[in-house]
């Protein structure tokens, strides 16, 4: 399995945007779709882990990592047999595959 997308979440996105630019030399620009959603360039081409940055819904800062796996339901299960939960169920992501996206 490779992580291959990083999302973060936060009060004020500009202060985050200056920090990961500042300190990590990472590209921020704005996404060119409907929502208020930037693109993190952590890396050249496959040099990096890409991602992107929204505002908190709830003002809490979070970070999500998106893991790639087969089958979300296979990971679903396997994740709380394990005492893991589902916090956010599976939705659809404009452009991918929404059979295999589930946060957790």
């Amino acid at each position: 399995m490779e992580s291959y997308i990083l999302k973060f979440k936060s009060r004020n996105r500009r202060s985050l945007q200056n920090f990961l630019e500042n300190v990590f030399g990472w590209k921020v620009e704005k996404w060119d779709g409907p929502d208020d959603y930037w693109l993190v360039q952590t890396g050249e081409e496959a040099d990096g882990i890409d991602g992107g940055l929204m505002k908190s819904p709830d003002g809490e800062t979070r970070t999500v990592n998106v893991i790639h796996v087969d089958s979300v339901d296979e990971y679903t299960s396997k994740i709380e047999a394990e005492g893991g939960r589902i916090v956010v169920p599976k939705m659809p992501i404009l452009g991918w595959d929404m059979s295999r996206m589930r946060m957790m």
